[in-house]
């Protein structure tokens, strides 16, 4: 989380997969581990 003045933000990040099935094995990967660490995910397109 970000801390901006005195309320918490999370920190968003949008994740697009593009190739093979490994990639987007990868990245569902890579998805879980920042959700873990307290990054708010969201869509490539928001």
């Amino acid at each position: 989380m970000v801390k901006t003045g005195k309320r918490s933000e999370m920190i968003r990040v949008a994740l697009d997969s593009l190739g093979c099935k490994l990639n987007q094995a990868e990245t569902e990967l890579l998805a879980r581990q920042l959700a873990a660490a307290g990054y708010q995910l969201v869509s490539p397109v928001d």
